[in-house]
């Protein structure tokens, strides 16, 4: 089994886990799973989640999401995914949070990167990440 998918394996454990140590104690597998793939920011994030006892569900999440796109990537790269929150002055929340791939990601307005769109931070990342999919099929 490859580190990331370790990882993986450990995130779905810990966002299983109804009690605090043991989902502490599968962040931690993460962590050290995302240290052994050369991710030192996810595995941080996933080290920081297990301190705070328990972690936060949208955190993990995210790196479930981010994870399995590394794992899908038909480009062999590993996505770096940035978002942001910006809610635009219409009625409508589905473009709030935008997610970005910050090695494709060039600002430009005729630019071709794909951008996902999302009432909430995980949705824009689920939207990015489909987007790269579909590309690289």
């Amino acid at each position: 089994m490859t580190a990331l998918a370790d990882a993986r394996s450990a995130l779905w454990r810990a966002a299983e886990c109804d009690r605090s140590m043991m989902r502490m104690h599968y962040l931690y597998r993460a962590a050290d799973a995302l240290d052994r793939a050369g991710l030192p920011r996810w595995a941080e994030r996933a080290h920081s989640a297990a301190l705070r006892i328990g972690g936060d569900d949208r955190d993990m999440q995210l790196l479930l999401l981010e994870i399995d796109c590394a794992l899908k990537s038909r480009t062999g790269h590993v996505v770096k995914i940035r978002t942001d929150f910006w809610a635009k002055p219409i009625p409508l929340r589905q473009f709030d949070w935008i997610a970005i791939d910050e090695d494709t990601y060039d600002g430009a307005p005729d630019s071709h990167s794909p951008i996902g769109y999302g009432a909430t931070e995980a949705e824009a990342v689920a939207d990015l990440l489909e987007q790269i999919e579909e590309r690289a099929a």
